[in-house]
């Protein structure tokens, strides 16, 4: 069943949402009810309906619930129609897919708190936080065409400055510590609000203190010494059962990525800058880094990136033993 270019317009076109039924055969009642409420989170109808062309189109090729396909039936997918798409194309329905995959994992797990995050800007060029832990999202790595698409970041540093130094003024010392540990670690949005208290590591030395990350592959990520020191100073004010090192201010409970994302955007308007999401900051902190001479293939380690987003820049040195952050030269003040 093939939608053609005039179809797909007219199906953009229609003032309510269309039914993914009337595209497709292929999807389960599973599928089609999730997706009917999935599309309540989209701001238009027209979004929610260039989503349902883009699964039809998905679904009807491998001819599969998406209860059904396996990892291989994304891989040839996507090897199938990557001569018929654009490159922004390709990306734009891998988001897509990626995302409505996360919003599935977050059903099954009654956690949907953060659904609003999980529905990405279509327009937007810039590598996404992929999860790997969900049933579904599993289904849907990183390909290499993601890492032909130029590196967005949007943001300068005197931007950033900006937003610190109101930060400070106002004594918000959790987001102080949330932008600054992104900007120097290039840590995930996801990582940031499930940070514990507990994944704070040191020896006692200056130099070797840091953030153990727990996942499918864990890893140490080195902090500098002036960052690390703010980082144990709010976990000596922070209490909380779930042992969450970041709370919100009001309601002292753990962010979500949606509510983090939505006080950083708020501080960003206070500090009269463009609004910047932990995605560009995070693009931001790998730049520098690689800018700064750090080694790619310690980079990609370092941030959990794959190593092909690296290919984009220049070569750097091929042998240096320190962490990639210690070759940003940043220092941090803040008020204790």
């Amino acid at each position: 069943m093939q939608i053609s270019e005039e179809i797909f317009q007219n199906i953009l076109e229609q003032p309510d949402p269309v039914d993914l039924s009337r595209l497709t055969p292929y999807c389960s009642d599973f599928t089609l009810d999730a997706f009917s409420q999935y599309r309540k989170h989209f701001k238009n109808t027209r979004t929610a309906n260039e989503y349902a062309y883009m699964f039809a189109d998905f679904f009807n090729l491998l001819k599969k619930d998406i209860q059904q396909i396996s990892a291989e039936d994304v891989h040839y997918y996507f090897s199938s129609v990557r001569d018929k798409y654009s490159t922004h194309s390709l990306c734009t329905r891998i988001r897509a897919l990626r995302a409505f995959a996360r919003y599935l994992d977050a059903e099954a797990c009654n956690d949907t708190d953060d659904v609003d995050m999980v529905v990405p800007d279509l327009q937007r060029e810039e590598p996404a936080e992929i999860s790997d832990t969900g049933r579904f999202s599993g289904l849907f790595p990183e390909f290499s065409f993601e890492c032909e698409q130029p590196l967005v970041v949007g943001i300068t540093m005197r931007d950033i400055d900006r937003v610190l130094s109101t930060l400070m003024d106002e004594q918000n010392v959790t987001l102080f510590a949330i932008i600054s540990l992104v900007l120097r670690t290039g840590l995930t949005t996801e990582e940031i609000c499930g940070l514990k208290i507990q994944q704070l590591v040191t020896n006692g030395q200056t130099d070797q203190c840091g953030i153990m990350i727990l996942g499918i592959r864990n890893r140490f990520i080195k902090v500098p010494s002036d960052l690390f020191s703010l980082l144990l100073l709010l976990s000596e004010q922070t209490y909380n059962e779930t042992g969450n090192l970041f709370l919100t201010r009001l309601k002292q409970c753990p962010f979500t990525q949606r509510n983090l994302l939505l006080e950083i955007k708020k501080a960003c308007l206070r500090a009269g800058v463009r609004p910047f999401t932990l995605q560009q900051l995070r693009n931001f902190s790998i730049l520098l880094m690689l800018r700064s001479h750090a080694p790619e293939e310690v980079v990609s380690d370092y941030v959990s990136t794959d190593s092909r987003w690296m290919t984009r820049y220049k070569e750097a040195a091929p042998s240096l033993n320190a962490a990639p952050c210690d070759y940003v030269a940043l220092s941090l003040r803040y008020n204790s």
